[in-house]
């Protein structure tokens, strides 16, 4: 009943902190080093939470002025497609989205899953890179990608995530996951046979 073989589930923001896999869905499953080229994760206007967008997609407006310059670079058109770009003196990336992939979760935390993340993404099955060091595997995994690119501004930090957000933000997932059981139908009640 785990999802032992096949695809993960990539994931590249709050959920790559422990604490939010265990507010959700109370354990931390099998986890792997990953990234998915072609993408470019952006946080959203006014959220503490990050959504990842193809990176063929971007244009300025997704970014503040500090980090046109680079980013001009990148979007010119003689750059490859596949190249990745690291924004000078940080550790952001335009075309690819370091994070990791979950495996072997069991069917309920999958939903559970879905629940927190479907009303402002889409899950996709998209191929990934994972692995340590020199062992990189491409594979496939579920991802949950943002719906609405307009709404993305700016890179996202998880260590300022972690620092500033965290807290807070583990309270929401607590109520989400309450809410989720709540919406669970409910099993019949037993009656004795007469």
């Amino acid at each position: 009943w785990l999802q032992r073989m096949g695809k993960g589930i990539f994931v590249y923001g709050s959920l790559m902190s422990f604490k939010v896999l265990e507010a959700l869905i109370f354990n931390v499953p099998k986890i792997l080093p990953a990234y998915v080229p072609g993408m470019t994760r952006l946080k959203l206007k006014s959220e503490v939470f990050p959504g990842i967008m193809k990176t063929s997609d971007l244009s300025l407006d997704n970014f503040p002025p500090r980090y046109h310059a680079d980013v001009e670079k990148y979007l010119d058109p003689s750059v490859q497609p596949n190249a990745f770009l690291k924004i000078s003196k940080t550790n952001h990336h335009i075309n690819k989205v370091q994070g990791m992939v979950l495996k072997n979760l069991s069917p309920q935390q999958i939903q559970i899953l879905d629940f927190f993340e479907l009303d402002e993404y889409e899950k996709k099955t998209l191929p990934i890179v994972v692995g340590y060091d020199k062992n990189w595997n491409v594979e496939e995994a579920d991802v949950y990608v943002y719906n609405h690119a307009q709404n993305l501004y700016d890179f996202w930090d998880f260590d300022h995530f972690c620092k500033k957000e965290l807290s807070e933000y583990l309270e929401m997932c607590a109520d989400t996951r309450v809410e989720f059981f709540k919406r669970q139908p409910k099993p019949p009640k037993y009656k004795p046979a007469l």
